[in-house]
């Protein structure tokens, strides 16, 4: 949340008390994808919209995980990946369909949505898919032993992103 909506800050709202509060990120891709599918139906009960759209939108996210590579040369499968078939979902460009365009939108639009929001109600589930999309972050591949930070890297393993506009476009 950036700023205050309506007297609610990122400090007490409920994604924040269910992350700090939730377990690891997934260890198996089904408890990754049962979340999802919930996490998509709750959404579409939210919005009046049909399930349909919802369970639509799983189908092709997971076809999306399957057909990826994982690591390691391009052996396996990303379902065998938790964390990587995470970030799949927060990039993909799949979007919910249907005929209104104002839902028409990719699942990382949803999650923020679901974040500006403060749904209580979802937040147990957002909180557990946001987890392990985070789970590949810096700070936690550094923490895990299967994950070396490879020479090429910047020193240190950190890399500063900025970016800016000439004035005139200001």
């Amino acid at each position: 949340l950036g700023g205050s909506f309506g007297g609610k800050t990122f400090g007490s709202s409920n994604f924040k008390a269910q992350y700090k509060g939730s377990a690891d990120s997934f260890k198996y891709q089904h408890e990754l994808c049962g979340t999802l599918l919930e996490f998509l139906r709750g959404y579409c009960t939210r919005e009046n919209l049909p399930l349909s759209l919802a369970e639509d939108l799983f189908e092709r996210l997971q076809r999306e995980i399957l057909r990826q590579k994982a690591g390691n040369g391009g052996k396996g499968h990303l379902m065998e990946q938790v964390p990587l078939a995470a970030q799949v979902l927060w990039t993909s460009a799949q979007t919910l369909g249907g005929s209104d365009e104002e839902h028409d939108r990719e699942f990382a639009f949803i999650i923020n949505y679901i974040l500006r929001c403060d749904d209580g109600a979802l937040m147990p589930l957002l909180a557990a898919i946001v987890r392990s999309i985070n789970s590949l972050n810096l700070k936690n591949r550094r923490q895990r032993k299967d994950m070396q930070i490879p020479e090429h890297f910047p020193p240190g393993g950190l890399l500063f992103r900025g970016g800016g506009l000439p004035d005139e476009h200001l």
